[in-house]
């Protein structure tokens, strides 16, 4: 199992681990989102912390999600 952490554009916790086909993503104070895509996982622990929405006029959560997701999905595939 890896683990990968890092914030938000607006500074939020964002944390990320792999449990065989699944992986769980928590942002801020939300519960754990599961999800075998990287993507949905961590749109469902973004949207989850209820202190804002998953979308904000500064922030392009989206494409941030997108290019987060790459990252991630090359650290783990390396380990």
């Amino acid at each position: 199992m890896g683990e990968w952490a890092t914030h938000t554009p607006d500074g939020r916790r964002l944390h990320v681990r792999r449990e065989k086909e699944t992986w769980i993503a928590t942002c801020g104070e939300a519960s754990e989102a599961r999800n075998e895509l990287l993507d949905v996982a961590l749109i469902e622990a973004i949207r989850g912390d209820c202190s804002v929405v998953a979308h904000s006029p500064q922030v392009e959560y989206g494409a941030w999600i997108r290019a987060q997701a790459d990252r991630i999905e090359r650290d783990f595939s390396g380990q």
